[in-house]
């Protein structure tokens, strides 16, 4: 296992993310989507595989330059 292929539980991710742990229950459970998939270890523990975090957030990176690029092609 990689350095960066750690599991993060709930409050590793929140301090990486910059959210508060209680935002990212909220988000797992309102809107799923927002967040990386989850491992469910056990019926309660929640952990987050660093590696795909890091996925996760390149790819909603890329997601929101397409949107400003036809965002701004709109408006031009």
């Amino acid at each position: 296992m990689s350095p960066n292929n750690k599991l993060l539980d709930v409050v590793e991710l929140a301090q990486y993310l910059g959210l508060q742990p209680k935002s990212i229950y909220n988000l797992r459970y309102r809107t799923p989507e927002l967040l990386p998939p989850a491992i469910l270890i056990g019926r309660r523990r929640l952990f987050w595989n660093r590696d795909n975090v890091d996925a996760f957030l390149d790819e909603q990176q890329e997601k929101t330059l397409e949107r400003q690029k036809k965002t701004r092609r709109t408006i031009n």
